[in-house]
């Protein structure tokens, strides 16, 4: 990560000895500290991995119009690259927005899109579910958070602003139009029903389980800032790609010892992280990993980023092998 450098970059490059084996390429962006170092500390992930950082980093310039226009942005990013077909796109915090947003702005292109770019899955790390602040502030504390350099910090510290008017994008229809859905996982195969996803504990194997949030009668509703003027596809005939999430089990330490949790841990009890709310059977999978989600990616800690990339491998092969599914009914 350079400032005249690619981007995304190609972080790592499908082994040749698995070039007959499906696998979806990966597109990975930032965190709300605009960097992919994180991402450059995980093991192997036997695929094509894209990593998009912050192109305002090093001036610290602001994303004037926000949300939209930092996911359009990128999806122009993606296509110059000539990224295309079927991949998965993902991210940490921040980054699992932005994917959302991503994919929101595909969908609603339809067959418009003249980049053949579809989303099979999104690969949510830690990102939880987003109310807009002006529409709800619970009492929270300031995050402890971990050393960084003062332009990560500062970069940071820019995240109030762009997410301040910001909603999430809305669809008209649940994942999957809220049917079961048949995955594969640990070698066997799991039926994952409305309202339920498929969880994986720390000390456990799989299992099936009912999503505890009462769904909200209104979907989240956002403007999807196209720019270029291009009719949107009928918004109730579009859904969400699957998502898979990645969840920290431990909370963030409060600054000053603060009473109250952080604002990433206010649905840390939630086995969706509180998704279930306002996108009732997107997260069809959650897999829980140790640390806190401001040290999911500790490149200090070897046996913590063995776990994630673990889980970041079982969850890919999740997306592949309903990939893999979906080709064979055809």
């Amino acid at each position: 990560m350079t400032p005249d450098g690619p981007n995304p970059e190609l972080m790592q490059k499908k082994p040749r000895v698995k070039k007959n084996i499906p696998a979806l390429p990966l597109v990975l962006i930032h965190d709300g500290g605009g960097t992919t170092a994180g991402f450059w500390s995980l093991g192997k992930l036997q695929r094509d991995v894209w990593v998009i950082h912050n192109p305002k980093f090093w001036s610290g310039a602001s994303w004037q119009r926000g949300m939209d226009e930092m996911a359009l942005h990128y999806l122009s990013l993606i296509r110059a690259r000539g990224i295309s077909g079927r991949i998965v796109l993902g991210g940490w915090s921040l980054g699992g927005f932005l994917s959302l947003a991503i994919a929101r702005m595909i969908a609603a292109l339809g067959k418009q899109d003249e980049g053949s770019l579809e989303i099979s899955g999104l690969l949510i790390i830690d990102s939880p579910y987003f109310e807009p602040w002006y529409e709800q502030s619970p009492p929270v504390s300031q995050p402890l958070l971990p050393d960084m350099l003062p332009k990560v910090k500062q970069t940071y510290e820019k995240c109030d602003d762009l997410l301040s008017s910001w909603s999430l994008p809305r669809w008209g229809w649940d994942a999957m139009g809220g049917e079961p859905v048949t995955l594969r996982a640990g070698g066997n195969k799991h039926i994952i029903p409305h309202r339920a996803a498929l969880y994986k504990p720390l000390d456990s194997d799989w299992v099936v389980k009912k999503t505890a949030e009462e769904p909200t009668t209104d979907r989240p509703g956002a403007r999807i800032d196209m720019e270029d003027d291009r009719a949107e596809h009928d918004v109730e005939k579009l859904s969400p790609p699957m998502g898979i999430l990645i969840r920290c089990v431990g909370r963030t330490p409060a600054l000053d010892q603060g009473h109250h949790p952080c604002r990433v841990d206010l649905y840390r009890d939630s086995l969706t992280l509180g998704w279930g709310q306002g996108y009732e059977d997107y997260i069809k999978v959650v897999m829980d990993a140790t640390n806190t989600h401001y040290t999911i990616f500790d490149r200090n800690n070897r046996s913590q980023i063995k776990h994630v990339t673990s889980l970041l491998n079982q969850a890919l092969d999740i997306f592949d092998q309903r990939e893999l599914g979906s080709m064979a009914s055809i």
